[in-house]
């Protein structure tokens, strides 16, 4: 596993969850579902990464620490509760 990239890494989670659908409503906007549920994890991680501070969870992530907060109150993770 040690060579596995984030691609196939993502291949197999898409597929394993629309297995999980099992022929259920398959969701209509699979991207924006997708693209959220990474950019929630992968900025929650950044911040638990840094203790919390956005300015270099930011600067790891390669966006502006307004960009990061922006993306905190989309994501419902608490912007007050972090040190900046």
């Amino acid at each position: 596993m040690a060579n596995l990239s984030i691609q196939t890494a993502v291949t197999e989670s898409i597929n394993n969850y629309l297995k999980l659908l099992d022929g259920e409503a398959e969701p209509t906007d699979i991207y924006r579902l997708i693209v959220g549920e990474v950019e929630t994890v992968l900025v929650d991680y950044a911040l638990s990464l840094h203790n919390g501070n956005q300015s270099k969870a930011a600067k790891w992530l390669g966006i502006t620490r307004n960009t990061l907060r922006k993306k905190m109150q989309e994501s419902s993770l608490n912007v007050q509760s972090r040190t900046s």
